[in-house]
């Protein structure tokens, strides 16, 4: 049985790092936005929850605190694009 929760922590800390990944991945996207002209005060600020969800999930290993990141992420993201659109409907 030992080997079970062996292999259930290194899912875990794949997952961990798989999200530390995504993480990063949203920062580059939000701060290229950014360098594009984009105002990303929003998608920054949400920024900031990122690291504490994260060890929010280390600590307790939740499917809900993994979720709730993923859809931090997700939300990052719709806020980024919710400008852009702006941008694009504004020039007309």
């Amino acid at each position: 049985m030992a080997t079970q929760g062996n292999n259930k922590e290194v899912k875990v800390d794949a997952a961990i790092a798989a999200l530390q990944s995504a993480f990063e991945d949203m920062k580059k996207k939000v701060s290229d936005r950014r360098k594009e002209g984009y105002d990303t005060y929003i998608p920054e600020l949400l920024l900031t929850y990122g690291p504490p969800q994260i060890r929010m999930f280390d600590a307790s290993r939740s499917k809900d605190d993994y979720a709730k990141f993923l859809t931090l992420l997700r939300e990052i993201d719709r806020e980024s694009k919710v400008e852009e659109t702006r941008l694009i409907l504004s020039d007309d």
